[in-house]
């Protein structure tokens, strides 16, 4: 019963948008843009998981997870460890490859933003993929929620797209191109030469240098 009413007021009469029906994941998470069949697992994630660290660690291999069974699972996996550092890996070949090719050396592939290094081609790839870089001063984060407010509140400096004058974040920009650039000083203050844009400025000026308060 209670599916059939979910489905009488989320699908019933609409078209889909997916070429395919099965595992549909319409639900996605504004942070992230991660994906999700249902309401429920998309608010668990907001809840517990998005810009948060995993606290579930693995004290062999250094496997994250966000859930306690998830990493329940991970232990009774057979493991291959590496007499050397003691690394495991889920089969002999992975061994075999990081005995042959890592073990002791220095990683040879290294992220052009910031610090990560890794072995693999593919793991670069992945790590690429999992964090977004600030286009103006190369800083990484791992979601595009953590880079917004970077933008919005530290990198600096930003210079005004009409005067080009620099200002040390976006929003002190922001508020300069709206309501200043290209303005007229049309203020001016009674007891000296100075002039503002705005009234408010004017205000604040007087009330400083002048210890006067307008009625």
């Amino acid at each position: 019963m209670i599916v059939l009413k979910k489905h009488l007021a989320q699908d019933c009469g609409k078209e889909s948008k997916y070429s395919c029906d099965l595992f549909l994941e319409r639900h996605e998470c504004k942070n992230c843009n991660k994906h999700y069949k249902n309401v429920g697992d998309l608010r668990r994630h907001q809840r517990l998981e998005c810009g948060k660290e995993p606290t579930n660690e693995c004290t062999l291999c250094g496997y994250k997870t966000y859930r306690a069974p998830d990493l329940k699972l991970h232990y009774l996996r057979p493991r291959f460890a590496c007499s050397k550092c003691l690394r495991t890996y889920k089969y002999k070949y992975d061994l075999r490859k990081h005995v042959l090719n890592e073990c002791g050396k220095e990683p040879t592939r290294e992220c052009t933003m910031c610090d990560f290094k890794t072995f693999r081609t593919n793991g670069l790839n992945i790590h690429y993929k999992s964090v977004v870089f600030c286009m103006q001063c190369g800083r990484s984060y791992k979601n595009l929620q953590t880079l917004r407010m970077h933008v919005k509140l530290d990198c600096g400096p930003v210079a005004c797209p009409k005067c080009d004058k620099l200002y040390k974040n976006a929003n002190s920009m922001n508020s300069h191109f709206y309501q200043d650039c290209g303005r007229a000083k049309r203020f001016s203050c009674s007891f000296c030469p100075a002039c503002f844009k705005r009234k408010q400025q004017l205000l604040v000026h007087m009330s400083r240098k002048h210890q006067y308060y307008m009625p």
